[in-house]
């Protein structure tokens, strides 16, 4: 990182130029001249992600709601979690919050897809208006840095926010929101795939195609316009296309299945 150390009163700002997993020091000196430290392994992850922002409206019974992001994946993990009792509002007329605000979680998250598990432990999802004393139903918004909706509330197929107990919204991070006029000519069909991928506007280009953990399976440089990239020996499922063209970069999701 750089700085490499830092002393005195912090927060300190360090900058990593590569993803990883650090190990950070901290030592300590008495006025005796004394000193203890400890060392913590892989006490900073800097991944190759994206800014997303959860905009949370919660109904006035907001204690009944909790809700996780998992990896959508074979062996799915929970990257982020607000528990029960987060939001203001109890569940009875006495303890409720009569006007409920809107709560902004910006998150970090990697080049992948995810679920949005949202729950409420009283059944009736965010539909707080149904009830005396309250003039607002919740909703929810996932976008990402530059505004793009990745996920919300589905209000045609979910009337008054009434999902129930649980519901599960998908969405995937693509870092889409870094592309520029250069990459505004590149397409890539047919999506979904059977296995051969046809390339278009990606001369002078190198290309990574990840899997949907972000692990790198294969890389070429395209020298044409037009190219034709054979998947046919993957294994079916969700991958990352990255191209990169005069020092900026771009990332599409293909699905394979045949």
């Amino acid at each position: 990182g750089s700085p490499s150390s830092a002393s005195g009163a912090g927060p300190h700002n360090v900058t990593y130029s590569n993803t990883g997993a650090y190990t950070v020091i901290l030592q300590i000196t008495d006025n005796q001249g004394n000193s203890s430290q400890s060392v913590q392994p892989a006490y900073i992850n800097v991944t190759n992600g994206e800014v997303v922002n959860v905009d949370f409206l919660p109904d006035c019974y907001g204690e009944e709601i909790s809700w996780d992001i998992n990896t959508d994946d074979a062996n799915p993990t929970t990257v982020y979690s607000i528990a029960q009792s987060y939001y203001p509002g109890g569940n009875t007329q006495q303890t409720l919050e009569p006007n409920p605000v809107n709560v902004n979680h910006e998150l970090c998250l990697q080049v992948g897809c995810y679920e949005f598990v949202l729950n409420d432990d009283y059944g009736d999802g965010l539909n707080g208006s149904q009830y005396n004393n309250c003039d607002f139903d919740g909703d929810f918004t996932i976008t990402n840095s530059a505004g793009t909706v990745l996920a919300e509330l589905d209000e045609a197929q979910i009337p008054n926010a009434d999902f129930g107990n649980s519901m599960t919204v998908d969405f995937c991070v693509d870092q889409s929101s870094n592309t520029t006029e250069l990459f505004s000519n590149i397409d890539l069909f047919p999506n979904p795939t059977s296995g051969q991928v046809n390339l278009r506007g990606v001369s002078n280009s190198a290309v990574k195609i990840m899997d949907i953990l972000g692990k790198e399976i294969r890389s070429e440089n395209i020298l044409t316009d037009a190219y034709v990239l054979d998947l046919s020996k993957e294994e079916d499922g969700i991958y990352f296309i990255q191209i990169n063209k005069n020092e900026e970069q771009i990332l599409k999701k293909l699905i394979l299945s045949r």
